[in-house]
């Protein structure tokens, strides 16, 4: 079966995902094929203003019509995962939760509150570097990895949609 010449990968793709691209400029410049079940997820993950289990995800795909088993899902996810599309964060009950990964440098930093699981981008590239030497200075390697800060605050309220 030979895909439609639009979701062909593009011979140039560059290995960072577009900030704002649409979901096949991301799959592409991620150097993933663009099957359906890939644009499914990526579409759902990116709809998700606050993350989305695997687990959703499977539901959702399937109130839309699309068919894909859970154990399509989990290794779609963890391939965009794999090429930096899409980043795992653990909310409060433990789930993980993928979202998509900030493209730009500088927001790799993430505050998430751990009660409701609601997050944002910080940017603020003198905190991220501090964050990164305490890391490594307690034995951790996180690389070029996106932080993520989870807070207790200790009564909250949920804060909604991002």
């Amino acid at each position: 079966m030979t895909a439609p010449a639009h979701l062909n990968p593009l011979p140039s793709a560059s290995p960072t995902p577009p900030e704002g691209g649409s979901t096949l400029q991301r799959l592409r410049a991620a150097r993933l094929r663009p099957t359906m079940a890939r644009i499914a997820v990526l579409q759902a993950v990116e709809a998700a203003a606050n993350g989305i289990s695997a687990e959703e995800l499977f539901r959702q795909l399937g109130a839309s019509g699309a068919k894909a088993s859970i154990s399509t899902v989990y290794r779609v996810i963890h391939e965009m995962e794999q090429s930096s599309l899409v980043l795992r964060e653990w909310d409060a009950r433990g789930t993980a939760i993928y979202r998509l990964r900030p493209a730009r440098k500088s927001a790799r930093l993430r505050l998430l509150c751990a009660e409701c699981g609601h997050g944002f981008n910080l940017v603020d590239a003198a905190l991220h570097a501090h964050l990164l030497a305490a890391a490594r200075r307690a034995g951790m390697e996180p690389g070029d990895s996106v932080l993520t800060v989870r807070l207790d605050l200790g009564g909250c309220h949920n804060h909604g949609a991002e």
